[in-house]
């Protein structure tokens, strides 16, 4: 078990559990039917008119009744845990995306207990005709005294929230009672009543039946006040640890809240244009308990209790989801963790909240809040079915994908029509979380939609492009297959490879970095693999580097090297180059040729790195040269190279310059090469800018690449006018000093050197062939050996 499920464990079995009437009904009931119908519902239907305030109703419960459908599909998916409707979307959207949503969840939450204090004290100065200080002070000072009073009641009865709650809904029901009773008594008790509270009568009803709006009040600013109303459906998720049987109770009592909160306010709607004047409902805010029977005080003294419920629900539940944030350690919140510390927080931020003093100021921000998680819910929903993941199995059948978008889509309009600043902020803050959770924190193995829709979209991607259409030149790109061992702590042993191969990426291509691990193939060494896989991932993650990481289980070095280079890469993804670190020794040297050889048979270019240690400086700006020795055309490749290279902030204050290497019996053509040189380089648009320059070497000391040129042409390949068919004998040098010397006249402070390698000779072992290559790249700062394919890498067309 993980952390998250000993302490769920734990405190299930500590605690007692409840139905789905005392567990999900009642706490939704609490948070539906308050302080919105009673003090803020007949103002607007003063204001919309019955029809309007109905329309209000049906846009608020729609919303409400799709989110529901999809929240019920979502939990009846898996087992509930602390955090309720929060736990379920971030193990359906993903850490990035579930966290950040469930940030403003907790915030729209605790807003709501901000909420529900204001009203309780609105209504207790309104009952009571009194002001201590002035109404709008009053309200503070008495709202942070009932925040601080129902903080403590949370610390000292959180067990026994749930037994509070029922006697809420008891203290509702009566509250209830006395409004109805009014209402059809009104016309007996006309005399104790206002003049503009007829009873019920078709007149009345007639003549509020159409909107009539104050100055400065609009249709979207009422949408705005009523919909706090039907969030408290959330309610019955909040505790879900407490619940007997949540996959059952949740959904079905969810539905039966909203149901009975819907006739609830249906009933009121109809009654209250009916049984007084407009005149009345618009500035009397108070009128359901001037009209309640026997008295005023009696529901104003129930609605307080209520409300002050309902705030006391919404503490421990906001809290419960802070507290879920802190133990999935998706935001920096670890200090939640602690004894009532999520508590402690929740109530600060209550308080900040209370300060502003007004119901009609804080309802816009928990619409806010709640419209963009009731159309996260949907968003996850529809996510998931389309997906249809075999692990999709939820035991709620009524949902359908598409009215889940319809859902997110009505959620989204609703806030811009609302007010489209606010809903940008909203989204803006939304965002900013996202990011920030994507880039502080590594994946977590939750096995959300998100990851799901990423392998869909790859695995289409990959099979709508033909291989065919990716080995055009137009579309080549540098996908490099790093090959290198991996130390004991299952990171690369040469990290500077994959520096110098993120650096020659800024063409967008690709890096495949192959671990080989030497050891016995068995069970758990395999097993092993697998987790050093997932560790490279983690490392190259923090190092903000794109890397597909795979790890080779082998005996023998050389037989893993082989084995990774056939099997790299997936479809279109397959490596194009392979990038690896030039050889220390005679013994690496074999198996470095061995790789060579692998390469030319699979077509894949080489790059050997020298010395590979100088390679490691992703956060220097160099300023210096970058030379290309040309000896023979190597399908664009080292200039491609270059280019690349360039475009990193490493290497993008170096100069370019481009040595063409002619034998010195051939200077009759080193003019026309070095022009037809220039002439490619134009066309071909890869250095725009940069120092080109004849070199005459004797071509005895060309002997290898001489061999190698022929050799290419001989596979096919077509490089004139750069490759020189020099007819003549020549000795296999003895060592190559010559050769390094008049390299290192032009390049010896360069800071890399890129040239092609030489062929090796059937007369030269490969002993003989390590000291002459040795030989010739001494004393070179950094160097990148480049072994080409027949294939160019570069194109002239647009």
């Amino acid at each position: 078990m993980d952390e998250r499920q000993v302490e769920v464990f734990i405190e299930g079995n500590n605690r007692q559990k409840y139905g789905m009437w005392a567990g999900v009904v009642i706490p939704c009931l609490q948070n539906m039917v308050g302080i919105t119908l009673f003090v803020r519902m007949p103002w607007i239907i003063g204001q919309a008119g019955i029809g309007m305030t109905m329309l209000i109703l049906s846009i608020c419960l729609s919303t409400s009744i799709i989110t529901t459908l999809s929240m019920n599909a979502v939990v009846t998916n898996g087992k509930l845990s602390t955090g309720g409707c929060y736990f379920v979307l971030a193990r359906s959207l993903g850490p990035s995306l579930g966290g950040s949503v469930g940030a403003l969840y907790f915030f729209g939450q605790a807003t709501s207990a901000s909420l529900y204090i204001i009203g309780a004290v609105e209504t207790f100065l309104d009952s009571s005709g009194r002001e201590i200080v002035s109404k709008a002070a009053d309200i503070r000072i008495l709202g942070l005294t009932l925040c601080v009073l129902l903080w403590l009641l949370n610390v000292a009865l959180n067990k026994y929230i749930k037994k509070i709650t029922v006697f809420c809904i008891s203290v509702l029901v009566l509250a209830l009672l006395t409004v109805f009773i009014g209402i059809f008594t009104a016309s007996a008790r006309q005399s104790s009543l206002p003049k503009s509270i007829t009873g019920l009568s078709n007149s009345n009803f007639n003549n509020n039946f159409n909107p009539d709006y104050s100055e400065n009040v609009q249709f979207h600013e009422l949408i705005t006040i009523f919909y706090p109303a039907v969030i408290g459906f959330f309610s019955g998720t909040s505790k879900s640890q407490e619940l007997k049987n949540p996959n059952k109770s949740v959904p079905f009592g969810t539905l039966i809240a909203i149901l009975i909160a819907s006739l609830i306010y249906l009933s009121l709607i109809l009654l209250m244009g009916a049984v007084t004047e407009r005149s009345e409902l618009k500035n009397n805010l108070a009128i359901l308990f001037t009209l309640a029977w026997p008295t005023e005080y009696l529901t104003a003294a129930c609605v307080i209790v209520i409300t002050s419920g309902a705030a006391l629900q919404c503490i421990s539940g906001a809290s419960e989801v802070l507290l879920s944030i802190a133990t999935d350690d998706i935001l920096p919140l670890k200090w939640c963790k602690r004894d009532n510390i999520a508590l402690h927080f929740t109530v600060l931020w209550i308080a900040g909240i209370v300060c502003i003093g007004s119901y009609n100021e804080v309802a816009p921000v928990i619409t806010m809040f709640f419209l963009l998680f009731d159309g996260s819910i949907n968003v996850a929903c529809a996510l998931l079915s389309l997906l249809n993941n075999p692990s999709w199995r939820p035991t709620w059948p009524f949902f359908h994908w598409t009215i889940a978008i319809c859902g997110s889509i009505l959620c989204v309009v609703i806030m811009l029509y609302i007010s489209w600043w606010a809903a940008l902020i909203a989204f803006i803050l939304a965002a900013f979380l996202y990011l920030w959770i994507d880039m502080k924190n590594q994946a977590k193995n939750w096995g959300d939609g998100f990851t799901g829709l990423k392998q869909e979209r790859a695995k289409r991607a990959m099979l709508s492009v033909h291989p065919k259409l990716v080995e055009h030149v137009k579309n080549w790109k540098p996908q490099f297959l790093v090959v290198d061992t991996l130390t004991e702590d299952s990171i690369p042993s040469h990290p500077a490879l994959i520096s110098i191969a993120d650096q020659m990426k800024k063409g967008n291509g690709l890096i495949i970095f192959a671990g080989i691990k030497i050891a016995e193939e068995t069970p758990n060494n395999f097993i092993k693999a697998k987790e050093a896989r997932n560790n490279l991932y983690d490392y190259f993650y923090n190092k903000r580097i794109e890397v597909i990481s795979k790890v080779v289980l082998t005996k023998k070095l050389r037989r893993g090297i082989k084995n990774i280079m056939q099997t790299a890469g997936l479809g279109v993804l397959e490596p194009n180059s392979v990038l690896i670190p030039w050889p220390d020794d005679l013994s690496q040297f074999e198996n470095f040729e061995k790789v060579l050889i692998y390469a030319k048979k699979l077509s894949l270019a080489t790059l050997c790195v020298k010395p590979i240690e100088l390679f490691d400086i992703q956060n220097e700006k160099l300023k210096g040269t970058i030379d290309i020795w040309w000896l023979y055309f190597d399908g664009g490749l080292m200039c491609l190279i270059t280019y690349l290279l360039k475009k990193h902030k490493v290497w993008k204050n170096c100069q370019a310059r481009i040595f063409l290497v002619i034998p010195a019996e051939q200077v009759e053509v080193a003019e026309e090469t070095l022009k037809s040189l220039k002439s490619w380089l134009k066309n071909y648009r890869v250095l725009t800018s940069v120092y080109t320059e004849i070199v005459e070497i004797p071509v005895v000391l060309l002997s290898g690449y001489v061999e190698q040129g022929k050799e290419l042409q001989d596979r096919g390949a077509n490089y004139s006018p750069f490759f020189y068919d020099l007819k003549i004998s020549y000795e296999i040098p003895s060592e190559a000093r010559e050769l390094n010397s008049q390299i290192l006249k032009m390049s010896e402070n360069s800071e890399l050197v890129i040239t092609v390698m030489p062929y090796k000779l059937k007369s030269q072992t490969s002993e003989e062939f390590f000291t002459y290559l040795n030989g010739i790249f001494k004393g070179l700062k950094r160097l990148i050996i480049v072994v080409p394919t027949l294939n160019s890498v570069v194109t002239d067309y647009n």
